[in-house]
């Protein structure tokens, strides 16, 4: 996307892609802040502050934000954030390209937003990563949660071996174990 005014009428179709503004530099260059009068207000200033007060507090926090095609939620969140980078690590994926419309479950959601933040947490901070693993604990639900069934345990062990040199994990801990079934089961998904 150019995020430069177009000059010329065979250029304009540069500068309006009909997708969501994500990058700073988008959203400096298109997104206008009246929009906000017309919606009652920032939404997003006030999920921030909602979001704020529950990091501060240790509460939990859940948010729906909703709307039809193409009105600008993806852009909002962008522009949230923008806003909460340095305080949160955000993982941001789109269930409409990261998930199979035609097999679709509820909980591949739930897989989804896991594996991202336990492929997040395996990265050195340098990489923009946590470089922390979750404890045993967290660990030892979200494998007793996912793996119920023994060939799906096989399978994420037999993964291990492959998984463990890009995380640095030791071969059998359980860290190693949950990398493996969440590749299993994507590869399952896909």
């Amino acid at each position: 996307m150019q995020t430069t005014p177009a000059t010329a009428l065979e250029d304009v179709y540069r500068t309006l892609q009909p997708t969501p503004l994500e990058t700073r530099d988008e959203l400096e260059a298109f997104y206008q802040h009246a929009i906000n009068e017309t919606r009652g207000g920032d939404k997003m200033k006030r999920l921030r502050l909602r979001l704020d007060r529950a990091a501060r507090d240790g509460i939990p926090f859940e948010a729906c934000v909703m709307g039809h095609r193409g009105v600008g939620k993806s852009t909002e969140l962008s522009r949230l954030i923008q806003q909460v980078n340095q305080q949160f690590n955000t993982i941001r994926f789109s269930a409409t390209t990261a998930l199979d419309p035609g097999n679709f479950r509820p909980l591949d959601v739930v897989l989804l937003m896991m594996a991202e933040v336990a492929e997040h947490t395996a990265k050195p901070i340098k990489e923009g990563g946590a470089g922390t693993p979750p404890s045993n604990a967290r660990l030892r639900e979200i494998w007793d949660w996912f793996a119920p069934e023994e060939v799906t345990r096989k399978q994420a062990r037999e993964m291990t071996t492959s998984l463990e040199a890009g995380a640095g994990a030791e071969r059998e801990s359980l860290w190693s174990q949950v990398l493996g079934l969440f590749a299993a089961l994507r590869g399952e998904r896909n």
